[in-house]
């Protein structure tokens, strides 16, 4: 009887195995089925959060380039790299610079020494601005009619000297 037992026993086991191997196939099947899902749509996410970073800076830039026009500059950051990168772009000497700025030449001078930001007066500022929206042509031009403005007005007169 116990042999009897022992193969009944044996032969229900193999049934059960046999019928758990059939019923975990097609949730295996179903598991790796959805592991690739998975995968395409983190690949998916992926893709569109790099789109969604690549739109926004674009977008960043667009209001860039028009921020400053509604502003007139007034939240432009200025450096000292800044204004000697743009005096050098211009191909133009401090003097030269500070003609066309309306400044003198010791303060384009202290500009491009000072580290970090530049503070400007507002007129230097606007004058800073506008300049830097012109090429090396129209600078040449501007800093021309300056000097033409500027030997119509004359020289000034020194101040009288004091007597001793």
């Amino acid at each position: 009887m116990p042999n009897v037992m022992s193969c009944l026993k044996q032969e229900i086991i193999r049934l059960a195995r046999k019928e758990m191997r059939a019923a975990l196939t097609s949730l295996k099947k179903d598991k790796s089925a959805a592991k690739r899902r998975m995968a395409l749509l983190r690949r998916e996410l992926a893709l569109l959060k790099k789109e969604l970073v690549r739109q926004t800076r674009v977008l960043a830039i667009k209001q860039d380039v028009a921020a400053p026009a509604a502003d007139d500059g007034k939240r432009m950051r200025i450096t000292s790299k800044g204004v000697k990168a743009l005096r050098r772009k211009l191909r133009l000497s401090q003097a030269a610079f500070a003609k066309l700025l309306g400044v003198s030449s010791l303060t384009v001078f202290k500009w491009e020494k000072k580290a970090g930001k530049v503070a400007m007066r507002s007129k230097a500022r606007a004058e800073f601005l506008r300049v830097r929206g012109l090429g090396r042509r129209e600078a040449k031009a501007a800093l021309e009619q300056a000097a033409g403005t500027g030997a119509a007005k004359g020289k000034r007169r020194p101040a009288p000297r004091r007597k001793r």
